[in-house]
This record gives C-alpha cells, sequence and structure tokens, in this order.
C-alpha cells in the first residue's frame, strides 16, 4: 500500500466512530497483556509507599545506621509523608520490634522500591538497566544497581 493512501484511510479512521471504538478495544487489550513494571524514581506518585507497604531499601555504611549494616534490607512502610519536594519513608526493619528508621528522599529515590518492584528489577535486568539509567545518579543508587543486576 503506498504511503498516499495509508495516509487517506488513517485520516478517514479519524472520523469513523467504529474504527475509533476498535482501536481504543486493541489498545485495552494490549494493555491487559503488558506487564506491570516499577515506576521510573522520578516519576513514582507521592503516595508510592502506603503505609503497610513491604518495602526493599539499600542503606549505606557509613549511614546513620552504624557500620556493618550496608545493604539491602527489608522493612514495612510506617509512615510515608511527603515534604515539599521530597519526603521521608518511616519504616521497621524486617524481624525487629518496634525500632524504627527514617530514610529521606522518600518516593524520588531509586534506592527504595516496593518488593513487587525490587522482584520484577532482579527478574528483569534488561528493563532494570533501563531503570537506573533514567534515575539521578548518586553513589547509593549506584551501589544498589550493582546489587539488582547481580554484579556485587
Amino acid at each position: 500500500m503506498a504511503k498516499e493512501e495509508e495516509k487517506e484511510m488513517a485520516e478517514a479512521c479519524i472520523w469513523d466512530k467504529p474504527c475509533i471504538k476498535h482501536r481504543i478495544e486493541v489498545l485495552y487489550e494490549l494493555a491487559g497483556k503488558a506487564d506491570e513494571k516499577p515506576y521510573l524514581a522520578r516519576l513514582k506518585p507521592n503516595n508510592y509507599f502506603r503505609d503497610g507497604s513491604i518495602i526493599i531499601a539499600y542503606v549505606d555504611p557509613k549511614g546513620y545506621l552504624g557500620p556493618g549494616e550496608a545493604g539491602v534490607m527489608e522493612g514495612i512502610v510506617i509512615k510515608n509523608e511527603h515534604l515539599y519536594n521530597d519526603g521521608v519513608v518511616e519504616f521497621q526493619r524486617k524481624g525487629t520490634q518496634g525500632e524504627k528508621d527514617m530514610l529521606m528522599g522518600g518516593s524520588s529515590r531509586a534506592d527504595i522500591l516496593l518488593k513487587k518492584d525490587y522482584d520484577y528489577l532482579k527478574a528483569h535486568t534488561d528493563f532494570a538497566d533501563a531503570y537506573f539509567r533514567n534515575t539521578r545518579p548518586d553513589e547509593y543508587s549506584e551501589r544498589f544497581r550493582e546489587i539488582v543486576m547481580g554484579k556485587s
């Protein structure tokens, strides 16, 4: 089919309700087959971490948690506060009783993920590579990237 004919058919479909309806149905069908991928860090909504959510976070060995506690840890969100363009995620580490930790930066950080998103990135390293290439580079997200990609 010539490009001119394709253009005419596309223009004709713009005003054809059955054609539009069909195209919308095709889009819904394709959306239903697609994997639910994690939000890019900069696109996560403010309510990404809800109270009770299981999270995975990278903790820096030089950070406030003390030496020897570096690496990935699991926790449950107690409170997620959105402050200005940033936020604070308060969580309880898995296996502790009542101890609370806080990570500044909230939902915009690449090194704090819902567990289901962490599991997805571990299983789909091609998408994980794109995920981390689209984050603000810093030493924490880079170390977390190495862990997720299996290079650490």
